[in-house]
């Protein structure tokens, strides 16, 4: 299964999504951008909380850090989940009916190759 950053290397103006109520695309170029910028600021985060908690001697600032670095985390982990089914959809509904379709695969190979999509 490609992953955000594969789609984004092969594919950058490709749409990742589009937003229904806008019509507004979203390339996996640009949501890579985001995720990268997300994750970046959440090792930041996290590698200050423990700076900080030291400097302050107090457990509160530790905990509120640690907490904004791992939903950093958990975000870029939300944005693979909402591309998830965006890529079994292209796989097992658009590009495996096309391969049947065209005889590109024979009927004994269908199973090796939707193992792969």
């Amino acid at each position: 299964m490609p992953t955000i950053t594969d789609q984004a290397i092969a594919n950058p103006e490709k749409p990742a999504f589009i937003m229904g109520s806008t019509g507004e695309t979203v390339t996996f170029g640009e949501l890579d951008a985001i995720a990268n910028q997300v994750a970046r600021l959440s090792v930041a985060i996290i590698s200050l909380s423990p700076i900080i908690g030291i400097i302050t001697r107090h457990p509160m600032p530790f905990s509120v850090l640690l907490f904004l670095g791992l939903s950093g985390f958990f975000a870029r982990m939300i944005i693979h989940a909402v591309t998830l089914p965006i890529e079994f959809d292209a796989s097992f509904s658009k590009a495996l009916p096309m391969l049947k379709e065209g005889n590109y695969i024979s009927q004994s190979n269908e199973k090796a190759v939707s193992r792969i999509l």
